[in-house]
Order: structure tokens, then sequence, then C-alpha cells
């Protein structure tokens, strides 16, 4: 894995001719975890439950780059206005 740190993010700028989505028509990523919680049961077996929760942004930039390192892309900007 690259040392992704040393890499500057950079501001956000459209492509030229590229057509915006409405900001009423944006949708939130679906980055998501699954948590897993065991439990006893009062007749002693166990369950267990799956939760789905939201990642930071950190993990989310994270598992991009990844993916990018795995496509074998050399360098990369992500940017996000937050």
């Amino acid at each position: 894995m690259k040392d992704h740190d040393s890499i500057k993010r950079f501001p956000l700028e459209w492509p030229v001719g590229w057509v915006r989505t409405v900001s009423s028509k944006r949708q939130r990523a679906a980055f998501r975890s699954t948590k897993s919680d065991t439990y006893k049961q009062q007749d002693g077996t166990l369950n267990t439950v799956k939760r789905e929760t939201p990642v930071s942004v950190l993990v989310a930039t994270q598992r991009l780059e990844r993916q990018i390192d795995l496509l074998g892309g050399p360098l990369r900007v992500i940017t996000a206005i937050l």
C-alpha cells in the first residue's frame, strides 16, 4: 500500500461541460459496515444479531484508496464537499 497521507487532497473542480446533479436529487453514499453482537439468551443458547452502521469519511476514503491500488491506479485525487 502506498503512503496515502503524503498525497494532497485538492478542492473540487467540476469538469467543464459536465452537468451537476441538482442538490435536491443528490444521495448519500452507501458506505456501511456490518457489526455482529452475540448474547446469551435465558435458555443458554447464543444469539447473534448483525446490524449495519455507517462508516466514517476516513474509513470510506481508505476503502476507496485500497480499491484504486488493487486496480493498479498510480495516482488518485479523492475529493468531496463536506
